[in-house]
């Protein structure tokens, strides 16, 4: 009947301690394996020294894809390419001897919305004299032109945080009694001094947003 179809609903959870080989934790690497985990062990502990096992930064429970086509009889194929899934979670985090440590634990700055983005494809073939077959096809990504935000700024602060009375034994600091408040710790290096602590007004607000349309076309000449 000159269409077809495939579509696939993903339901899913991905939670423990361990981001994988590209550590989403830091950003995600792009070299496997390349990570922060193994010489900064801070990074798998809160202020509390609780470790920080919950939803992972890419955890998303729905993912709903669809893919179809149409073939028209003038030779003219249109096809579309649509996903939607859950947002990413969000995770304050500060740097302490030079890595991210999420403080406050695993997603407390929430998820963000609903992701989706819908693609477009047309192609059509002319025949030329002879053996000669020209392809023509126009491409266009984000269809609708969607400026949904796919992230938004975790760190709030804009200085590395340094504990008192830890310096000779920075990890230490997560394992005593009652373990350390961030934020009063920030505070008080603040009021000390103003170029340290000091809050970053970029904290929540967006920083990543879905790519603009963009349209590609395409000739060919087989012969």
């Amino acid at each position: 009947n000159n269409w077809q179809a495939t579509t696939s609903f993903l339901v899913s959870r991905l939670k423990g301690t361990y981001s994988g080989l590209a550590n989403s934790d830091e950003g995600a690497r792009t070299s496997p394996g390349v990570t922060r985990l193994y010489d900064g062990l801070y990074m798998n502990f809160d202020q509390k020294g609780n470790v920080i096992n919950g939803r992972l930064q890419s955890d998303r429970p729905y993912q709903f894809k669809f893919q179809g086509s149409y073939q028209f009889k003038w030779g003219t194929t249109v096809g579309m390419n649509f996903q939607a899934s859950s947002g990413l979670l969000m995770t304050s985090s500060v740097s302490y001897q030079t890595v991210p440590v999420f403080y406050k634990g695993r997603g407390d700055l929430g998820r963000q919305s609903m992701q989706s983005q819908t693609d477009l494809v047309v192609t059509h073939d002319v025949r030329l004299p002879g053996r000669m077959r020209l392809s023509l096809q126009g491409n266009v990504n984000n269809l609708f032109d969607q400026d949904t935000v796919l992230a938004i700024g975790t760190a709030p602060y804009r200085d590395a945080l340094t504990i008192p009375g830890f310096t000779g034994n920075p990890g230490g600091a997560f394992f005593q009694t009652g373990g350390f408040d961030t934020d009063a710790i920030q505070a008080a290096a603040n009021l000390a001094s103003s170029s340290t602590g000091r809050k970053n007004p970029l904290y929540r607000l967006p920083n990543s947003w879905l790519g603009a349309r963009s349209i590609r076309l395409f000739a060919k000449i087989s012969f």
